[in-house]
């Protein structure tokens, strides 16, 4: 069964634990710390760190900077929402550091803003060899990291992404390299790219607005499922397939290329609406031969010779293998939930 996105998708949030301790950060001194550095060694596991709406400086002479992430780590939560506390950096200082081998570190992030954070969560050794429980919520990502905002890499199944705008990064919105968990009802805009995976462990994008990325929407690695998102006005492709996995019920529209795939016959692109992207709404590249069966997708039209003239495949260049079959196809929108969640609009105003 098709799933809508409605507001209750982004209401639906992991509780904060009722048996810790809650703490006040305040920097006009009101709180019981004046900076997160001062209370982060006084509170522990099923803790909240509360942050007061005010501008919390990340480096630039505040000290105690980037805090270490265990598994006794505190959650950390903005009181009035992130348009309203901001955790401002100097574009060099990371906010958070997990050591290497260190597997399960609690990470719990809520309303929150980012900015100008050099990394917002730093990993030991190469390849993210460190990880845990990433719980993301609610927060704003902006002209943060080099390489990646946020990298999710190495998180666990229970793992959540959930509300977040990321945007205007100069590099990818989201790393998931091994990452387990769900990304879900995010706005992820005007970055470089807007998620990047790689080696992935079947994590589920769901219900997310995935727009104007310079480079690609989203960069799946193995095993993805990609469903009921928006993927629209991305720079280069807004799905690039590079293995297997499962694309159904997305919006995909108005990027340069809809979906590139470079993958595995395994793939199964069916009930989306994909259509009016520049250069092709599908773009294969693989060399091997194979037939990918690409049906019930509404490609914008009824007319058999235009689809298959915005499908490039072995019939636009022998020395690709890959031939797509893209009948039957829908014969009208509505092949993807064309309604947006609710909650999108609330997410937009937090920066627009």
């Amino acid at each position: 069964m098709k799933r809508i996105c409605i507001g209750v998708c982004l209401l639906l949030v992991l509780p904060l634990s009722a048996s810790g301790a809650f703490v006040t950060v305040d920097p006009d001194g009101t709180g019981d710390y004046l900076t997160l550095p001062d209370a982060w060694a006084s509170v522990g596991a099923g803790d909240t760190v509360l942050m007061s709406p005010d501008v919390h400086q990340v480096g630039g002479g505040s000290t105690g900077w980037p805090l270490t992430l265990g598994p006794d780590s505190p959650s950390v939560v903005g009181i009035e929402g992130a348009d309203q506390t901001v955790l401002a950096g100097d574009g060099v200082t990371s906010a958070f550091f997990i050591p290497q081998d260190v597997w399960d570190a609690h990470m719990d992030l809520r309303g929150l803003m980012f900015l100008d954070i050099a990394e917002i969560i730093e990993r030991g050794g190469e390849y993210g060899e460190a990880g845990g429980t990433l719980v993301f919520i609610d927060n704003v990502v902006m002209n943060c990291g080099s390489s990646h905002a946020l990298d999710a890499s190495q998180c666990r199944e229970e793992s959540v992404i959930r509300g977040n705008v990321i945007t205007a990064n100069p590099g990818s919105g989201l790393w998931t390299y091994h990452y387990w968990g769900t990304i879900e009802n995010n706005e992820i805009s005007y970055n470089a790219s807007g998620i990047v995976g790689a080696c992935c462990e079947e994590p589920v994008i769901d219900c997310n607005y995935i727009h104007n990325n310079t480079e690609y929407g989203i960069w799946t690695g193995f095993n993805y499922t990609v469903e009921n998102n928006i993927i629209e006005s991305n720079g280069d492709a807004g799905l690039l397939l590079v293995s297997d996995g499962t694309v159904q019920n997305n919006i995909i529209r108005h990027n340069a290329v809809g979906v590139r795939h470079e993958g595995l016959p395994e793939t199964e692109l069916r009930h989306n609406d994909i259509y009016g992207n520049t250069n092709y709404d599908l773009e294969v590249t693989d060399g091997q031969t194979w037939i990918w069966y690409a049906t019930w997708n509404w490609w914008g039209t009824t007319d058999p010779d235009v689809i298959d003239a915005n499908v490039f495949d072995c019939e636009d260049d022998p020395g690709i293998g890959v031939c797509v079959t893209t009948y039957p196809f829908c014969n009208m929108p509505g092949c993807a939930s064309s309604a947006q969640p609710a909650s999108w609009g609330a997410i937009k105003a937090l920066y627009r």
